[in-house]
């Protein structure tokens, strides 16, 4: 968990003052990194600060939390992450006399007065899951090496049909027409196993997302101003900071440049909320814009060193035209490593996560894939999720 200069970590209870707590974090200012410690008890329904947030420009990490019910009673425990003043829910839950909420390596578990962990029973929705299926057919990509995202592919789901935002563009959440939708669960998606075969060799990898624009002008080679609106929440943390998000330009026509490209930026601010930063791309294959790139061809953009996420778009210059074609940026978060297929038409998983990987109400899920030539193929995914 991580928290910036505007977001911090507290608790409250239902009553009482005799919930203890005790929570360290590791602070990081860029050039030194320095411990934070902090305990103290509850005050009632008044929320009470664990982790403080940090200075500007810094980021702390929550290495360990714990509370303790030293009440005589059952009492109702309530963590949250207030980012800029808005209540982000973290856990909210019974303790009983002597238990005790804790935060570790092992993430958010219950322990009872032994310390030993406590597995929920009777009715739950945890372990309630959902499969989908995927099915697409991808038209020829760009050669070797470079990226070919199947948003614009007929299958299961269908294919995206983006409209015209502008260059602002729109922010995106499930469900929307040609995205995988898992729908709202009773607790929380939490993605446990991918499957997936591919007719033609090629490394699929699962993105949520959460932004697009469109209008970019592709024979501008000057800045073009962008003013985006705010991310939904479903960055790495839940939050709207960024963290974790990438930057992509998706080709949504073909282009006719007739050299490669590796002069393209964007200025962004990033998930610190520090402004002015600019992505760059590099000179090779997915990495740069190819010559006459086909459509669905995608190229990311490299973030700033040290930068883990992006904020906010301030503009794209292309830096050399395209001539022809149209081009979209995207703000995406990866929600699976890529998925190792080794042998055509033959299904490939990567190993059942026990944790899984978060799955955000709204998420926007769709595949993008690392190219090993460029030959038309069919696609073949499952998808599943638990209900938790």
């Amino acid at each position: 968990m991580l928290l910036d200069s505007t977001s911090l970590l507290e608790f409250s209870v239902d009553a009482g003052t005799a919930v203890e707590f005790v929570a360290g974090a590791q602070n990081d200012s860029g050039t030194a990194v320095t411990g934070v410690f902090n305990a103290g008890t509850s005050n009632g329904a008044t929320p009470v600060t664990m982790i403080a947030a940090p200075a500007a420009s810094n980021i702390r990490r929550l290495l360990y939390a714990c509370l303790r019910n030293a009440d005589t009673s059952t009492r109702t425990v309530t963590v949250r992450v207030d980012v800029a003043s808005t209540d982000l829910e973290v856990r909210s839950l019974s303790l009983g006399v002597g238990e005790s909420l804790e935060y570790s390596a092992a993430g958010w578990r219950v322990l009872d007065a032994n310390g030993r962990e406590k597995i929920a029973e009777g009715p739950s929705t945890r372990g309630v899951g959902r499969t989908l299926s995927i099915y697409k057919t991808l038209t020829a990509g760009e050669a070797a090496g470079n990226y070919y995202m199947s948003l614009k592919d007929v299958g299961q789901p269908s294919a995206w049909v983006p409209g015209t935002p502008g260059l602002n563009g729109a922010t995106v959440t499930a469900p929307f027409a040609g995205l995988i939708d898992f729908g709202t669960p009773a607790g929380a998606w939490y993605l446990k196993q991918v499957t997936a075969a591919v007719s033609v060799l090629a490394t699929p990898i699962l993105y949520d997302l959460l932004w697009y624009n469109t209008g970019i002008v592709v024979t501008t080679t000057t800045a073009q101003a962008i003013v985006t609106p705010a991310f939904p929440a479903r960055d790495c943390n839940g939050s709207a900071n960024g963290s974790c998000l990438e930057i992509w330009l998706y080709f949504t026509a073909a282009a006719t440049n007739a050299g490669i490209i590796a002069n393209s930026t964007v200025s962004y601010t990033n998930e610190l909320g520090v402004a002015g930063r600019t992505a760059t791309l590099l000179s090779g294959a997915g990495t740069s814009i190819p010559v006459t790139p086909v459509i669905g061809t995608a190229v990311p953009f490299l973030l700033q060193a040290g930068d883990n996420g992006v904020r906010s778009i301030q503009s794209i210059t292309l830096g050399t035209s395209l001539v022809t074609g149209s081009v979209s940026l995207l703000v995406v978060r990866s929600v699976w490593p890529p998925v190792p297929v080794v042998a055509v038409n033959l299904g490939a998983g990567a190993p059942i996560d026990p944790a899984g990987s978060r799955i955000w109400t709204g998420s926007a899920l769709f595949w993008n894939f690392l190219l090993t030539a460029a030959t038309a193929t069919a696609f073949r995914a499952g998808l599943m999720a638990e209900d938790r």
